[in-house]
């Protein structure tokens, strides 16, 4: 085959053929690359949900939803299982609000991982990952912190908890 009849390009200053790039598709692939990658986001809150939290395992999906009228931050975005059980809360100087509010964005998350914290109560780290869709959005609705039972037994005792 001729080079002039082959989509390949001979290169003057060298002995070989070059294939041709498909612009679109480098272009394409690059955006998404980039909308594909994850990020690491603690949530906040979450001694309120630890009901909750202890159903859920790692690499379930979850929701980030707003909640416009949430007395406490209007810009508000509540971490839920995908039955709508709430898990916490995105912290107000995460770069996950800017993204949101500012630019738009949606996002998709699972649970990255589930450690326990403090007096045992459990805390969640999610793997984010930013899209081009927006946010659903969800009415607040106020839920009572769960009883934490007090310590018991002979250490409790001995140790004055």
């Amino acid at each position: 085959m001729t080079p002039w009849r082959s989509r390949r390009r001979w290169k003057s200053n060298t002995s070989h053929w070059i294939e041709p790039i498909d612009l679109a598709a480098v272009i394409g692939a690059f955006h998404n690359d980039r909308m594909s990658r994850t990020y690491p986001v603690g949530i906040v809150g979450e001694a309120s949900y630890q009901t909750a939290i202890r159903s859920c395992a790692v690499g379930q999906r979850v929701r980030i939803v707003h909640e416009p009228d949430n007395p406490y931050d209007e810009f508000a975005l509540a971490v839920a299982t995908e039955d709508g059980r709430t898990l916490g809360y995105i912290a107000r100087d995460s770069w996950l609000q800017d993204a949101v509010h500012e630019e738009g964005k949606g996002c998709e998350a699972i649970i990255k991982e589930i450690s326990a914290a403090r007096r045992g109560r459990l805390g969640v780290v999610l793997d984010v990952s930013p899209s081009d869709h927006g946010i659903d959005t969800r009415a607040f609705s106020r839920v009572p912190v769960e009883n934490e039972r007090s310590p018991s037994g002979c250490l409790a005792s001995l140790f004055g908890l």
